[in-house]
């Protein structure tokens, strides 16, 4: 640890080991801090390199390919690179972008940007000038044979003299190759967009003849993209739902249970390395992680280790390089990075505790501020801080000591009594709320370190006094207030009450003398109508027995002039002598007495005076049953009179028995029931 690695300078008064094992160091000038705990270094730009996106040793030599060209040194330099002196050197005539890195017997080559490069301590020879190599397989674990993924489709290398030389493009393929293997005959190819290609090549491996592409119809989900891996020498695909693996009996890709619970709530794997001991290292969009085997043989998932360095991956383009069990280089945007799996990881196990730095109450251009020592002696002696109402505005501000990548520190708060869930985890170290309301809160906010640990919450109450018109001296004064309020409206409402009662007893009795004065006029006008009415009713029955009077009158008159013509022909009678012309005479007064018995002159007149009496009692009968005869309406009437038979049958001029068939006869034709009574049909009708 130098200048060169980044200290302020070389002059070291003091040194301090922290609880997470690194190293603090009081300078002559600043202090300064160093995590040589941490399991991860990186070689950066102090060692000329930028974004690496592949590494590999060969000969003793580390090489990094960047975007910047092809780096090396030698593995028993790189501790001495604080020096200056030591650092990686660009190989000449790679500078560019180098994709990959692989040694197939002993020979290092190199795919770049602009060719195939083949390295050998620390120079480079072109053996092809065909754009974009992404990898290399070997043929069939052919030793003569490599197949290599371009921009356009696949390429074939061939060995020569010990050294492989570029032979031929793969015509009938020429989509863009980043990730290819060789299974069951097949060369199978990962496109991000499009899915995943079944490659069949001819014998002399100039030709794909048949080219198949796999997507959700075969077996696979919906959503792209895929990747695919050999595992345990079984061809695999990763997917957004997890693994699948390919049975080459139903040309069909299934789920692959085996590695469920291993990579159990991730997202999308894009690669799976497996290393010599069985552990997968891998990468998802946003996090690296590694499954270690464990001497049970089951696989463990570690992704803590890594939290600090998953935003300095390149996305798409994870790489990692195993040098053996305790050297393990990754590929990120600042440089290439160093994991040793073997030392331990102290604050991934430790908790780094949360704390309150200050807390500032304000309200009306004033504020009160409550500091560390203060609040120290608060929580110490148990009591709760208790403020006026008008400093009803309160900022907190936190912090924890978490010096592991302290820019990954995240914070989450609640007030209780005001909020009932907690905060999303945010960087942010402040909390402030305004308009409180009075009641009694408590403050609690917990850290978050880069290890995913959460602290345990600290919490700080403080209680908030109403403002003077809420407060309990108010509470009592409103309250007497609403006491007087009320007894005063009772004696207002009684005073009401009253003088409404004798208003209305006033207007009550008024209303009576009314009433009565109403009650005399309406008798008196009831009178008048009733004496108006008796002298109508008078009138009436005067002018009725005045019609019988003429009735009777009149007949009685005609009765005397039948009585005369009789007594006439008569005296004639008795003058005549001849007895024939006698018989004769008589005859003729016998028919004309019965002329005049059946005159029916006088039946009309006592029909009109009978249906003035009986309200029309004839004529409803006549309309109710219209085929009764004169005589049985007239028989009719004399019952509705209520008189008897015998007083009827000499008004009728028949006998009783007679009277008797005519009861018969109207009781059939009004169709009444043998034991219904007729003179109370009648009466009643």
């Amino acid at each position: 640890l130098n200048r060169s690695r980044g200290m302020q300078n070389n002059t070291v008064l003091s040194l301090f080991q922290d609880a997470h094992h690194n190293l603090w160091m009081a300078l002559d000038n600043g202090i300064d801090y160093s995590e040589i705990s941490s399991p991860i270094s990186m070689l950066d730009f102090n060692c000329n390199l930028e974004a690496t996106y592949t590494s590999i040793q060969h000969r003793g030599i580390l090489y990094a390919g960047t975007n910047q060209g092809l780096y090396y040194i030698k593995l028993s330099e790189i501790r001495n690179t604080a020096d200056g002196n030591h650092k990686f050197t660009l190989v000449p005539g790679t500078e560019g972008q180098v994709w990959c890195l692989h040694v197939f017997d002993d020979e290092l080559l190199c795919g770049h940007n602009v060719g195939c490069f083949s390295i050998r301590d620390g120079k480079s020879r072109k053996i092809s000038s065909l754009p974009g190599y992404w990898t290399f397989i070997r043929h069939n674990n052919q030793s003569d044979t490599l197949i290599a993924g371009t921009y356009n489709g696949l390429a074939v290398f061939t060995k020569k003299e010990n050294r492989y030389v570029f032979s031929h493009e793969i015509k009938g393929f020429k989509e863009s190759s980043r990730t290819i293997l060789e299974y069951d005959n097949l060369i199978w190819m990962s496109h991000g967009y499009r899915g995943i290609f079944s490659i069949e090549l001819n014998a002399g491996l100039t030709h794909a003849h048949n080219v198949r592409l796999y997507k959700a119809s075969n077996g696979l989900p919906d959503n792209l993209p895929y990747n695919i891996h050999l595992l345990n020498g079984q061809f695999n695909v990763t997917t957004s739902d997890g693994l699948y693996k390919y049975d080459n009996k139903a040309d069909r890709f299934y789920k692959n249970p085996r590695y469920a619970e291993v990579f159990k709530g991730l997202p999308y794997i894009d690669k799976i390395i497996s290393d010599k001991e069985g552990n997968l290292w891998f990468f998802t969009n946003t996090q690296m992680g590694v499954a270690f085997k464990e001497a049970s043989g089951k696989l463990r998932t570690f992704m803590r280790p890594f939290y600090r360095i998953n935003n300095l991956l390149l996305p798409s383009f994870e790489q990692l390089y195993i040098l053996d069990s305790s050297n393990v280089f990754i590929g990120s945007q600042q440089g290439l990075i160093h994991y040793k799996p073997s030392m331990p990881l102290y604050a991934e196990h430790q908790v780094d505790p949360a704390y309150l730095r200050s807390i500032v109450f304000s309200g009306n251009d004033t504020a009160i501020a409550v500091l560390p020592a203060a609040l120290a002696e608060i929580k110490s002696n148990n009591k709760v801080l208790t403020l006026p109402y008008r400093y009803n505005a309160v900022s907190f501000q936190f912090t924890s000591p978490a010096y592991e990548y302290p820019g990954s520190t995240r914070f989450s708060c609640r007030l209780r009594g005001y909020e009932a869930g907690w905060s999303e985890w945010k960087q942010e170290s402040f909390k402030e709320y305004t308009n409180l309301k009075e009641g009694d809160y408590v403050f609690e906010v917990k850290s978050q370190n880069i290890f995913m640990l959460e602290s345990p919450a600290v919490a700080y109450p403080f209680r908030i006094k109403p403002p003077l018109y809420r407060s309990r001296a108010a509470m009592i004064f409103y309250g007497l207030l609403l006491m007087l309020f009320f007894t005063g409206n009772v004696f207002f409402i009684r005073r009401r009450i009253k003088k409404a009662r004798l208003s209305e007893m006033m207007k009550r009795r008024k209303q009576l003398i009314e009433q009565a004065q109403n009650f005399r006029e309406q008798s008196l006008i009831a009178e008048k109508e009733i004496i108006h009415l008796k002298n109508e009713a008078l009138s009436n029955e005067m002018n009725h027995k005045n019609k019988e009077l003429a009735n009777a009158t009149l007949n009685l008159a005609h009765k005397n002039k039948i009585l005369n013509d009789i007594k006439n022909q008569f005296s004639q009678l008795y003058q005549e002598r001849d007895d024939s012309i006698r018989r004769h005479q008589i005859s003729q007064l016998i028919r004309k007495i019965n002329k005049e018995i059946k005159n029916e002159q006088y039946q009309e007149v006592f029909n009109v005076y009978f249906d003035e009496v009986h309200s029309d009692f004839l004529r409803r009968l006549k309309e109710t049953y219209p085929n009764l005869s004169p005589r049985e309406l007239r028989l009719a009437a004399y019952l509705r009179m209520n008189l008897s038979s015998k007083e009827i049958a000499p008004l009728m001029n028949i006998s009783v028995r007679g009277l008797e068939i005519s009861r018969y006869r109207l009781r059939k034709k009004l169709n009444l029931d043998h034991k219904a009574n007729l003179t109370d049909f009648i009466m009643s009708f």
